[in-house]
């Protein structure tokens, strides 16, 4: 089923100015710069001829209140990605989610927190699993980036670890402080072993990280990269012996079937939707995000296996790839 042969579509975004051609056409999208007042008076007074509105985050929900308000018979499919679901929400946010013709979820794991914490009838969810970016080209080769090697001083045989995350200090449950206090026994059997992470980060959760690898005496076996750049991403992904991310608040885990996709083993939390991109058995390993042991255990593991690069490369594009998702999605679309 071609979705775009059969539908008109037209997207309005309180924060977006343009559209990356790559993915939308850029005269279709109807972007008001950051400006919410423009955006909901645009809500209220632009005309609409759309039958049927997809509303890409639940934040969104006023402005849905008002187009339901003008076009009553309007049909709405909302997604629900993680977390702002799991727990106490607004009383619009839950309006939304009960007038939602169709909710999407992006693992069961969310679907069983609407369900059981929303009390949202199971039966107009459906579970969409997030999947590789339609221009992601898993690489050929998945030995060590010799540009890497040279910028960051490693030697190809040097056990590496990667996180790539978001590092703030309003969202510190992502593991990572978790894998720091776990070094200084991984470095009994691997002395040169390097932890890498990657990704932004607010000066209080970096004081708070350099306070915990300084208490460790691990400043030689970490380092904090900053933001990486996406040309340069499968790259550091090929440069790591293992992903590791025992997150507790995961709505899904796009970083690890991007890290598997890579060839790289990953490891991550059983207690959110990392579990189902993870597979445990079939693709990663999954921990309890609480237990060091345990972390430092599938580390370990993880480190001493020889790995199939190709072999987990072929498996995460045949479970995760776009064409697979964007025909999943159509089916959603079209019985609204």
């Amino acid at each position: 089923m071609q979705l775009q042969q059969q539908l008109t579509v037209t997207a309005a975004s309180p924060y977006a100015t343009t559209a990356n051609e790559k993915y939308f056409p850029d005269n279709q999208l109807i972007g008001f710069g950051g400006s919410r007042w423009r955006f909901m008076l645009a809500m209220l007074f632009r005309p609409m001829q759309a039958d049927t509105l997809f509303v890409a985050h639940i934040n969104l929900a006023p402005a849905v209140w008002l187009l339901k308000w003008r076009y009553p018979r309007m049909k709405v499919i909302a997604i629900a990605h993680g977390i702002e679901v799991w727990g106490k929400m607004s009383l619009m946010k839950k309006w939304l989610l009960r007038r939602a013709d169709r909710l999407i979820t992006v693992s069961q794991f969310t679907k069983d927190k609407l369900i059981h914490v929303q009390g949202i009838d199971g039966n107009k969810i459906a579970v969409l699993p997030n999947c590789l970016d339609p221009y992601f080209t898993p690489p050929a080769r998945t030995d060590k980036p010799n540009y890497l090697l040279e910028r960051h001083a490693l030697d190809a045989r040097q056990k590496t670890l990667l996180t790539i995350t978001r590092l703030s200090a309003w969202e510190a449950y992502k593991g990572y402080d978790n894998i720091l206090r776990c070094i200084p026994e991984l470095t009994g059997r691997w002395p040169d072993l390097l932890y890498v992470i990657g990704g932004k980060y607010d000066a209080t959760e970096k004081q708070r990280l350099d306070a915990i690898i300084a208490e460790l005496g691990i400043q030689k076996n970490v380092r904090m990269i900053g933001f990486i750049p996406d040309e340069e991403l499968t790259d550091y992904y090929c440069l790591a012996d293992v992903f590791v991310m025992p997150s507790k608040k995961e709505g899904f885990g796009l970083v690890f079937i991007e890290a598997m996709a890579c060839g790289t083993p990953a490891i991550g939390g059983n207690l959110d939707g990392s579990v189902e991109a993870l597979v445990p058995g079939v693709l990663g390993q999954a921990v309890n995000p609480d237990d060091r042991t345990e972390i430092a255990d599938a580390i370990r593991s993880a480190l001493r296996e020889s790995r199939d690069a190709a072999a987990l490369q072929q498996q995460v594009m045949d479970r995760f790839n776009y064409k697979a998702y964007q025909a999943q999605f159509a089916k959603v679309i079209m019985e609204v």
